[in-house]
């Protein structure tokens, strides 16, 4: 795995990152994430923010599965 600098962005920002990066997942997927609790997100107002190991680690091991049903 490569290191980086990028740690935490907004969802659009982890998702830019993360295509450029080679991995193939929607901004979509990454919001819906969010929302059923899969991926921690702090929020500032309405904006979250994600950890892009998290995502990573969703993306590598899939989600749980009894919310993958």
């Amino acid at each position: 795995m490569e290191t980086s600098a990028f740690a935490t962005g907004t969802i659009r920002q982890v998702h830019r990152h993360l295509t450029d990066t080679g991995y193939h997942v929607s901004e979509y997927a990454i919001r819906r994430w969010v929302k059923l609790g899969i991926i921690p997100a702090a929020y500032s107002g309405s904006t979250a923010y994600v950890s892009v190991s998290n995502v990573r680690r969703i993306l590598d091991n899939g989600t749980p599965a009894l919310i993958a049903s």
